[in-house]
């Protein structure tokens, strides 16, 4: 359980200028990113039949997606408000067009491969733009580390309800609506952002604004490959599982005693929602936000996660 502490650090955060609409706006924009993987590995198996060319095109949006810190160092030298945009839109766009060659009828997998790579591309970093937002607004560190430890609980949170809004929009009209859903999501969230007031300049870096040759200056430093290849095979991993649970939850599809006959779109959403709810639960009782005191920190809550990352197995069988 939080502490009285931790949140009033919270209500403190969110009584700063623009706080609000800026949790608002990463919130949209993250949403979409939790509502994509099961959406489109149901629009690209709808499209192609083949749930091989939709877990492949999780793959591509996945490896694309690796190129966030390059985005972010443009986006430091461009402004985060243009930055946004340009790369808002792009993906709204890649995502508009895996709909308009699925209503054309097209077959052809890498056009579906090609355009979830392009929206990977293309998705905006929220994380570093919002943590980079909140360095401005914050004037010490406890202030800091309260803004940074609200943010990513609001990410969790998203990424738990992703499938869920995944799983509604499959309900009431298939999986086009969910796609165009998650891209009306991401352009809400970018207008948001880019209408954001300004907040004050944080310090320039001493190499001064980054230049094309500088862009891939991190990946000389070992600890930032390394991380760059556990968060690639991390993406791996939980691409496998989106396809997998969704194609398992369309192909044991039959009839079945009402206590255990789900519909496919909610038998796929409900292990990534567990998943990501059980993360919110960690982060809510102070297990992942170390810096923002807790009055008795518990085991409880990672073994929760896992616990709920563990029922997506019956979930699905």
């Amino acid at each position: 359980m939080r502490s009285p502490h931790a949140v009033d650090g919270h209500r403190r955060v969110l009584r700063l200028p623009g706080a609000r609409r800026a949790v608002i706006a990463s919130c949209l924009c993250r949403l979409t990113y939790g509502a994509f993987g099961l959406a489109v590995i149901y629009l690209v198996e709808q499209a192609s039949g083949s749930f091989a060319v939709a877990g492949v095109s999780i793959a591509a949006y996945s490896v694309a997606s690796l190129s966030a810190p390059l985005k972010t160092r443009l986006i430091d030298g461009h402004g985060r408000r243009y930055g946004v945009a340009v790369f808002g839109a792009a993906y709204a766009a890649a995502l508009a067009l895996l709909v308009v060659f699925d209503l054309l009828g097209a077959h052809n997998a890498g056009v579906f491969v090609v355009l979830s790579g392009a929206a990977g591309l293309a998705a905006p970093p929220i994380g570093p733009v919002m943590r980079s937002r909140w360095a401005a607004l914050t004037t010490d560190d406890a202030g800091r580390q309260q803004a940074y430890a609200l943010d990513v609980a609001g990410e969790d949170a998203m990424f738990a309800a992703g499938p869920l809004v995944v799983a509604a929009a499959v309900a009431a009209n298939g999986a086009v609506l969910a796609v165009l859903v998650s891209a009306s999501l991401m352009i809400a969230g970018v207008v948001t952002m880019t209408t954001l007031p300004h907040t004050r300049p944080l310090p320039a870096p001493p190499e001064g604004p980054a230049q094309p040759a500088q862009l891939l200056r991190p990946l000389r430093q070992p600890a930032v490959i390394a991380l760059v290849v556990i968060v690639a095979l991390v993406s791996a991993g939980t691409g496998v599982v989106d396809a997998a649970t969704a194609a398992r939850a369309l192909g044991d599809h039959h009839p079945a005693p009402p206590v255990v006959s789900w519909p496919p779109w909610r038998r796929a959403a409900s292990p990534e929602a567990l998943a990501g709810a059980g993360s919110v639960i960690a982060d809510r009782s102070g297990f992942s936000s170390p810096s923002v005191p807790s009055s008795s920190p518990a085991p409880w809550p990672p073994a929760l996660a896992s616990l709920a990352s563990a029922c997506s197995a019956p979930c699905c069988s």
